[in-house]
């Protein structure tokens, strides 16, 4: 599962498929070394700048080389310093992170970068979009799965410059990306996801399973664990990812911040072979509307103003790529609602939400959720009232209406 970005970029330049088929056969692949040496120290001071410029979030050394006056205008005082290390745990999001920053986007998105992500996700793969993510005092994040579609879509994280601890791993369930076996099913009926958890370590729902281990505790009351890998990720690493894998991170002790970047990448339905299994059921098309519906969700959900950073959209790479970027439109009333993929040879396909189709999935998910834990007096009380920003719950819950759960 630990591959060296030397041996990657050899397994591509022979066309020698095994990497990706690990991937693809196990749904993860850690490829050491991503980020080159002499590009650590840049990538750690142009994310620490992100967060400080779009969350006000200091780093220890800021906040002390600011309060002393070494930083130019006074923003922060010793009590922030102390709030620093007494707050609750807690998540930071960044949404288009390193889209917005000059130095991230050059990073990411360059011919070289390119090679891996064609190798990984094939011909045109679509750019769904980046985040910075903080996880205040070692917070972690109990198991879950970011979304469901058919499409396979790979997320690339990046731990950026992890201080020596106890925990603090990022821990999978190899193949519960696989969506159409019971074995994944099964995995769906233990968890409440994409409805809030009942139990902090995130599965276990509806006494499906015995309570298990909280992974975001160090120290826990023994419980039982389930089966999974866990990975120590270095600075310098990038995890791929399927996104439909189960997945969260540890706690870790001493209680320090954990500091991760990511990129979401879709692979691209009109670029299937013919023979693939995913289109006896499906078309191109409709696979492509449900890649769509994601990535303006995901826009509206996050309050982007744009679909993707500035940095980006000016970029040459951007411009030299168009087939691997999906342009969102917005409504009069400035939610995005369309989006448009560049299909070469000047055609195009554009897809308009459905959010009516999504909104009544989403109230059928909230009641079948609500009617475990509810009586029938209380189900009563369940209106349709569903807020516009939260329809992506129906995105999310709308493939296990196809399957018996």
């Amino acid at each position: 599962m630990y591959f060296n970005i030397d041996d990657l970029e050899k397994a591509i330049k022979a066309k020698d498929n095994r990497i990706k088929n690990y991937y693809e056969t196990f749904g993860f692949v850690v490829i050491r070394n991503f980020i080159k040496k002499n590009e650590l120290r840049e990538i750690k001071i142009n994310y620490n700048q992100e967060f400080r410029i779009r969350k006000k979030e200091f780093t220890f050394f800021g906040i002390l080389k600011n309060r002393l006056g070494f930083d130019g205008v006074k923003e922060i005082g010793f009590r922030a310093l102390i709030r620093k290390f007494t707050r609750k745990p807690d998540i930071l999001f960044v949404p288009n992170f390193i889209d917005e920053n000059i130095n991230l986007t050059n990073f990411a998105f360059n011919d070289k970068k390119k090679s891996i992500y064609d190798y990984f996700l094939g011909k045109d793969w679509l750019y769904m979009g980046s985040d910075g993510q903080q996880y205040l005092r070692g917070g972690g994040f109990a198991w879950h799965r970011d979304w469901f579609l058919e499409v396979p879509q790979t997320k690339i994280f990046f731990l950026i410059d992890p201080i020596m601890s106890l925990g603090g791993k990022f821990k999978l369930i190899p193949g519960s990306s696989n969506i159409h076996d019971i074995y994944t099913h099964n995995l769906s009926k233990m968890s409440n996801w994409p409805m809030p958890n009942d139990f902090p370590e995130g599965v276990a729902d509806g006494n499906f399973l015995p309570r298990i281990k909280n992974p975001r505790l160090i120290y826990d009351p023994k419980k039982i664990n389930i089966p999974h890998v866990s990975l120590k990720l270095k600075f310098g690493d990038a995890l791929f990812f399927d996104q439909r894998n189960f997945h969260c991170l540890s706690g870790n002790y001493p209680r320090f911040d954990i500091k991760m970047m990511s990129l979401l990448m879709s692979k691209n339905p009109f670029h299937f072979s013919s023979s693939d299994p995913i289109l006896k059921k499906n078309t191109r098309e409709n696979l492509a509307r449900r890649v769509i519906d994601l990535m303006v969700s995901e826009r509206n959900h996050c309050s982007c103003d744009t679909t993707y950073g500035s940095s980006l959209i000016n970029s040459v790479f951007f411009k030299k790529n168009k087939k691997n970027f999906i342009v969102a439109k917005k409504d009069k009333g400035g939610h995005f609602n369309q989006g448009t993929i560049n299909l070469g040879k000047n055609k195009y396909f554009t897809s308009k939400v459905n959010f009516d189709y999504y909104k009544k999935i989403g109230i059928t998910h909230k009641r079948n959720y609500a009617s475990r834990k509810l009586d029938n007096k209380e189900m009563s009380k369940i209106t349709s009232t569903y807020h516009f920003d939260d329809f992506h719950l129906g995105l999310m819950s709308d493939e296990f209406k196809k399957f018996d759960y």
